[in-house]
């Protein structure tokens, strides 16, 4: 992928993954997106609907819609 710009990257956080890592990865992604480093940022998932099926999510999170829902 010739166009992709690593920033900022947290290794070897699954085995003990918690609050403060998602605190520190929230907190760097506004700070790039304030800097204009990035202009989106996604957040990509698969809802879980059977063994046998599974949905891709994918939802904008910056930048915020004034329409959005404020319960996501």
């Amino acid at each position: 992928m010739p166009n992709v710009t690593f920033y900022y990257e947290m290794f070897g956080i699954f085995p003990k993954v918690s609050y403060s890592h998602a605190e520190l990865l929230s907190h760097q992604l506004i700070k790039m997106y304030r800097e204009n480093k990035i202009f989106k940022v996604y957040i990509v998932y698969n809802e879980f609907k059977s063994m046998i099926s599974q949905n891709l999510i994918e939802k904008v999170l910056l930048p915020l819609d004034a329409t959005c829902d404020p319960r996501f």
